[in-house]
């Protein structure tokens, strides 16, 4: 995990196994307990890609400012306000609605950063190293959202 210092994402911190609970645990729909998204550790993923996503396209160049710099981060602070904002919805549906936002966030971010390793902003090590954040993300947004669906039928 990444840590945080004065607002900058700087280095690894270990939040600790199990602490965390994934689509399997959660508790929100079926129980009528509802769980906190920052228990949730897809939420914590989708922190690391942002953090992750902000330090890699600081080195983009000046041009992109304004173009793929600020879509690309755009596209991945909305992964995890999704399921944060997702989360405090009344209806199971609405959850859901919300998490499949945050997957095509997720797939904006990814296509993003394909376009940026093909016109070289992007080293290959950078990309890769993304690419193995979103995977996980993947899986788990869609499990999650699965278990929200099924909850609700």
């Amino acid at each position: 995990r990444l840590k945080v210092e004065g607002g900058k994402c700087t280095g690894w911190i270990d939040f600790g196994e199990g602490k965390f609970k994934d689509a399997r645990n959660i508790q929100r729909i079926s129980g009528g307990q509802v769980q906190k998204f920052t228990e949730l550790r897809v939420w914590h993923g989708a922190q690391d890609l942002a953090c992750e996503v902000y330090r890699v396209s600081r080195a983009f160049p000046a041009e992109e400012k304004f173009g793929m710099v600020s879509q690309v981060r755009r596209a991945a602070v909305s992964v995890s306000s999704n399921i944060a904002e997702g989360s405090k919805r009344l209806s199971s549906a609405d959850y859901a609605r919300f998490i499949n936002m945050a997957e095509g966030s997720l797939n904006e971010v990814e296509s993003l950063l394909y376009l940026a390793a093909r016109l070289g902003f992007l080293p290959q090590s950078n990309f890769a190293a993304l690419r193995s954040l979103i995977s996980p993300l993947e899986r788990m947004l869609h499990a999650l959202r699965n278990r929200i669906q099924s909850a609700s039928a």
